[in-house]
């Protein structure tokens, strides 16, 4: 599913947690504005954190 493969590209660690510093990162490397990294965060976590899972993920891809 592309869900796992663009959250797996995203988690630098590779621990199945995608944080806001692994997220921005990467943006960065690829030339993108990092300005709205938190607030994705906020909206697929619907709460303020620097982690999401991989579900909070997926269910953010399909279902927001």
């Amino acid at each position: 599913m592309i869900c796992r493969a663009v959250f797996s590209f995203f988690d630098r660690s590779q621990n199945g947690v995608l944080t806001v510093h692994e997220m921005t990162t990467s943006l960065e490397r690829l030339g993108f504005d990092t300005a709205g990294t938190e607030q994705l965060f906020r909206d697929v976590a619907g709460a303020p954190q620097d982690k999401v899972s991989y579900e909070q993920f997926a269910w953010y891809c399909t279902e927001a």
